[in-house]
């Protein structure tokens, strides 16, 4: 579960928890106000939700979510983490040297939901 106004960190965190974690697993979108409660009520977990400290799989450091899922599950696909470093350099200020490919992401306007 995350908040409805989802970008490119969010996006790409849920296809990679679809492709490489659970696929099965299902997501909701909710009001960023209503997550933890909302989570809490439905018994999910919450992602890529940076307000929130409680919310342990979101940006962490210089990581983008798409990482830290990555890491937290301990997904060693090689391609999965170049792709890691593709959203980190879109999502994460401060980050663009990571990969040039990130930038053009940015550039496109991201990926967004909602």
């Amino acid at each position: 579960m995350t908040g409805e106004h989802v970008h490119v960190d969010g996006v790409s965190a849920s296809w990679l928890i679809k492709t490489a974690v659970d696929p099965y697993a299902e997501f909701l979108f909710v009001p960023e106000e209503e997550l933890l409660a909302s989570a809490e009520r439905a018994g999910a977990t919450p992602f890529a939700a940076t307000r929130w400290p409680e919310v342990k799989l979101c940006h962490r450091h210089h990581r983008c979510t798409f990482e830290v899922v990555l890491k937290h599950f301990n997904v060693a696909d090689s391609v999965l983490h170049r792709i890691g470093h593709i959203v980190r350099a879109a999502a994460v200020n401060g980050e663009a040297h990571v990969s040039p490919d990130g930038l053009a992401l940015r550039d496109r306007g991201g990926l967004r939901l909602a």
